[in-house]
């Protein structure tokens, strides 16, 4: 779930990037209903799954793993599987 909005201070666009839809929108939609296209876009019902998917995390490839592995859990997967590996680096 991608979307981009644009104005002209007159009409409001609401572009959808996955299939590129461009439609006319009366209003920005809420931070709840934007909220709730993305669970529903990922699959997310489990209420935990998605408050974790809003805990913010330091590092970028961590975050990556954590938010796939709870987008996993929040569908009701009964398995994850994360491999976080260290780089030469952070030793």
């Amino acid at each position: 779930m991608s979307f981009a909005y644009a104005t002209n201070g007159l009409k409001i666009r609401e572009i959808d990037l996955n299939p590129g839809l461009i439609t006319e929108i009366d209003a920005y939609p809420s931070p709840d209903e934007l909220w709730a296209c993305y669970r529903q876009a990922k699959g997310l019902d489990v209420q935990l799954a998605t408050d974790l998917v809003l805990t913010p995390f330091d590092q970028t490839p961590k975050r990556f793993a954590v938010h796939k592995g709870v987008e996993a859990i929040g569908r009701g997967k009964d398995r994850v599987l994360l491999v976080l590996a260290r780089s030469w680096a952070d030793s």
